[in-house]
């Protein structure tokens, strides 16, 4: 058993999520038999704040309940996680990459199984480099990152995530972000060590056409200076129009 390594896999959902039989059958598929969900009272007004929020929420109950039982790390994955066909002769070689990883010592605190990168770094181990993500949909944790996050409640990870380096994919949404641009706001600060398998492993469904924008993003991030800086710049330039356009259809309907 290729997962039987992690002494415990939660899976963060919402009460009668309609997601529920898929992700099984992916699971399934996956090779993963043994977990646990945590169930989520969605909120009573579907928003993105109150959507980002809960979600975050979701991650902090597993946070406790992982640490009450003395796990010194945990896999999570989103009800909406999906691994691609072609990706599922990769599960055993990836997984004894990162059972050796961690059984190695090596000084780490978030490992992403599937990601949307905004930079990937050195590989520190075979198909594991040093990353800064979002998405939080399949990654681990290890206790101390578990306990370092739970010394801001959910509203506190939505303030920072408005203020946060990096957030140009969210900076003009209301919601900040949630636990995501938190976690890539922290490794940005040196206050948690974050990883990613690489290639990624496993994505996510719930958002349109993300595993295209996400792998392309991943290719960018992984190659030399130039490629990096021109996808970053691009994304700079896209938002900054965006923002101008607000700003100016914003002062035509005040006029």
């Amino acid at each position: 058993m290729v997962w039987s390594f992690i002494p415990q896999i939660y899976i963060a959902t919402l009460e009668n999520s309609k997601r529920i039989p898929e992700v099984r059958k992916d699971l399934t598929r996956m090779g993963v038999t043994n977990y646990e969900f945590n169930y989520q009272i969605p909120p009573k007004v579907r928003s993105y704040v109150n959507v980002s929020l809960s979600c975050t929420d979701n991650h902090l109950q597993i946070y406790r309940k992982a640490l009450l039982r003395g796990y010194k790390y945990i896999c999570v994955f989103e009800d909406d996680v999906f691994i691609d066909p072609s990706n599922l002769r990769k599960i055993s070689s990836v997984l004894q990459n990162v059972q050796r990883f961690i059984e190695s010592g090596e000084d780490w605190d978030v490992l992403y199984l599937g990601h949307f990168p905004w930079k990937i770094g050195t590989e520190v181990a075979s198909g594991i480099c040093e990353s800064i993500s979002w998405c939080t949909h399949a990654y681990f944790i290890t206790e101390r990152a578990m306990r370092y996050m739970l010394r801001y409640s959910p509203e506190d990870m939505m303030k920072i995530g408005r203020l946060a380096v990096p957030s140009i994919f969210d900076m003009f949404f209301i919601e900040g972000g949630g636990i995501d641009t938190f976690l890539a706001y922290s490794a940005t600060r040196n206050r948690i060590k974050s990883h990613a398998v690489y290639p990624m492993l496993v994505e996510q469904s719930s958002i349109a056409k993300w595993s295209t924008k996400a792998k392309l993003a991943e290719r960018f991030s992984k190659g030399g200076w130039w490629s990096t800086r021109i996808l970053k710049c691009m994304w700079t330039i896209y938002w900054v129009v965006i923002a101008v356009i607000i700003y100016v259809l914003r002062k035509k309907s005040i006029a």
